[in-house]
């Protein structure tokens, strides 16, 4: 996420701005109105993108589960 917000911020905030709020958010209420709606939408699409590859990599548990299943070997009486 930091690295997303790092890549993406740089062109609104300063490099000063920048670390202040990766260090808390509370500096955002410091920035101006639009400032802050830039910020906020930025720090929306980069929630979204982690809660995407969160599913993604959920979703790829079962084909890879179902490869390692093993069926129970019938015990044939001999």
């Amino acid at each position: 996420m930091n690295g997303y917000l790092r890549t993406h911020l740089t062109e609104i905030l300063s490099s000063e701005a920048l670390a202040a709020l990766l260090k808390t958010t509370k500096v955002l209420a410091t920035f101006a109105p639009d400032v802050q709606e830039r910020v906020i939408e930025v720090f929306a699409q980069s929630y979204d993108l982690q809660y995407t590859l969160m599913i993604a990599f959920a979703a790829a548990q079962f084909p890879a589960a179902a490869m390692l299943w093993k069926k129970k070997e019938q015990i044939k009486a001999g």
